[in-house]
């Protein structure tokens, strides 16, 4: 037995479709852009292994979460995400925002390391 899902129309007519026909979205790793070294992220690695990526806004933490142990094979036990808010920046007299973004802390398993070499 297929599962299967409803899908209504605008006219209120439902047709059921089987889950196979829906394809299957996702980033693939795409979501982390870089990982984030900084004073504060390399003590947070050294004491709690945690790790601080730069990802992409749009991604969730499951995505996060497939892409670094796809990345790095290892194994993510919590993800904690971090909307930054944007920055008004002004040149000459054009006055704009810096572009969005999201950082990502990862905590591992217990044993588990990054290698940063």
């Amino acid at each position: 037995e297929e599962d299967e899902i409803t899908v209504v129309t605008e006219n209120g007519f439902g047709k059921r479709t089987p889950t196979s026909d829906f394809k299957i979205k996702g980033r693939n790793g795409k979501g982390v852009k870089y990982m984030n070294i900084t004073e504060k992220s390399g003590s947070l690695n050294r004491d709690e292994g945690k790790y601080t990526f730069a990802v992409d806004p749009k991604a969730n933490k499951v995505e996060i979460k497939n892409a670094i142990e796809r990345i790095f094979n290892v194994k993510v036990e919590s993800i904690r995400t971090i909307n930054v808010k944007t920055k008004k920046r002004r040149v000459g007299r054009y006055t704009g925002l810096t572009n969005r973004s999201k950082k990502a802390i990862v905590k591992l398993a217990e044993g588990q390391t990054i290698d940063l070499q």
